[in-house]
């Protein structure tokens, strides 16, 4: 009986531990503000809407990519804020690339501290210029859960 109760403790805690790791693939990201595309690793979710949430790490940087595919601006340069609950980070003079032409794309550079931010919260709303598009509560936890995933990966160098 109790190698029945250590057998199960085992398990239990082997599928804590899959459900804790994050999926990294190797990818490429342009970065428009350097005009280079570059080699790193990536995390990724995929919202209700089929927008894309992903995390990027080379090194010692890190960025954030947003697929959009509400409120396509192709082109447009203005201001973006990510919501997290109660907090907003501001990125003057974004652009939104155009993917295809039903995706819309925004790459910024974050720092670790942001990543924290979203660990804690998420990704409530983006806002670019006027347009706001706001994320259903699930797809705010799966960033969230992302982010910390993100965050321990890159904290424990």
């Amino acid at each position: 009986m109790k190698f029945l109760y250590i057998l199960i403790g085992c398990l239990g805690f082997c599928v804590l531990q899959s459900q804790n790791d994050c999926q990294f693939t190797d990818d490429t990201l342009y970065l428009p503000h350097l005009s280079k595309t570059i080699n790193a690793s990536c995390t990724q979710i995929t919202t209700k809407n089929n927008s894309k949430i992903q995390f990027f790490k080379q090194g010692n940087s890190y960025y954030l990519r947003i697929i959009a595919t509400v409120n396509l601006y192709f082109g447009k340069t203005d201001l973006l804020e990510i919501k997290s609950g109660n907090k907003s980070f501001f990125v003057k003079n974004t652009t939104q690339f155009e993917q295809d032409k039903d995706h819309g794309s925004y790459t910024i550079t974050i720092f670790k501290n942001y990543i924290a931010t979203l660990r804690d919260g998420g990704i409530t709303s983006i806002k670019f210029g006027a347009a706001e598009t706001k994320y259903e509560s699930r797809d705010t936890e799966a960033v969230r859960k992302m982010a910390k995933c993100f965050y321990e990966t890159i904290s424990s160098k």
